[in-house]
C-alpha cells in the first residue's frame, strides 16, 4: 500500500516586465539575510546590540612572531529611534553620521581593543579556557591574545562553532547579545611601532 502525502506546491514568481516599480518588486520577494559592512569608526556613539561574533585569521603577518594575526568581525543591530533620541540628546552620535536606527550591520575591526573584549567575554562565560598570563601589554603578550589553537574549549558550549580556513587557521563564530549603548570608544596611543597607533573598544 502506498500512502500519499500532501506536498506544497513549488513556489513560482512572475516573470520580470521590466516596468514594475519598487514596491512591486519587493513585494512577496524573498528577504536575504544580508548586512551592510561599514567601519568600527563610523559606529562611535550609536548604540547597538551585538548579535554575532567571528574571529578569523587576517592577512598580515607580525614579522617578530610571523603568524598572521587575528581580526573581529560583529554583526550588530543599530538602537530604536527612542535609543538614537537619548544618543544625540547627549552628543555622543556626531552630527555627520549616516548610520540609521534599525539597521542591520556588519563591522570587521583588527585592533586588540575589541578583540580582548571579545575572548575575555568568552572566557568569562565559559565557553574557553586560556592559559595562565598577564591580561594587558603589548600586542602579543597578553593571555587574550594566546592563539586559538592553544584554547580549550567547553563542550558545553554548543553555539560557539569552530571551522577552518583553507590555510587550516581556526575560525570561531557564536551567537551573542552584547548592548553597547556608547557605540565604540576610540583609544589612540604611541608605542615603538607607530606614533599615531588607535585602537577600539565596545562601549
Amino acid at each position: 500500500m502506498t500512502t500519499e502525502i500532501d506536498k506544497p506546491a513549488p513556489a513560482a514568481f512572475p516573470e520580470y516586465q521590466g516596468t514594475e516599480n519598487w514596491a512591486e518588486l519587493a513585494t512577496g520577494a524573498i528577504t536575504t539575510k544580508g548586512a551592510d559592512l561599514l567601519t568600527a569608526d563610523e559606529l562611535v556613539g550609536v548604540p547597538f546590540v551585538v548579535t554575532g561574533i567571528a574571529l578569523r585569521p587576517g592577512d598580515f603577518m607580525n614579522p617578530q612572531t610571523k603568524e598572521k594575526g587575528y581580526f573581529t568581525s560583529l554583526e550588530i543591530v543599530t538602537g530604536d529611534e527612542a535609543a538614537f533620541a537619548k544618543a544625540r540628546k547627549r552628543k555622543r552620535i556626531p552630527e555627520d553620521s549616516s548610520v540609521e536606527p534599525g539597521e542591520r550591520l556588519v563591522f570587521n575591526d583588527g585592533s586588540t581593543g575589541i578583540y580582548r573584549q571579545i575572548v575575555g567575554l568568552m572566557e568569562g562565560l565559559g565557553w574557553i579556557t586560556l592559559p595562565d598570563g598577564p591580561e594587558g601589554g603589548p600586542r602579543g603578550e597578553s593571555r587574550l591574545d594566546t592563539p586559538i589553537a592553544d584554547w580549550e574549549f567547553n563542550p558545553a558550549a554548543s553555539t560557539v562553532d569552530v571551522r577552518f580556513d583553507n590555510d587550516g587557521q581556526p575560525v570561531v563564530t557564536a551567537p551573542v547579545r552584547i548592548l553597547c549603548q556608547r557605540g565604540i570608544r576610540i583609544s589612540e596611543y604611541e608605542n615603538d611601532y607607530t606614533k599615531d597607533g588607535k585602537t577600539h573598544y565596545l562601549a
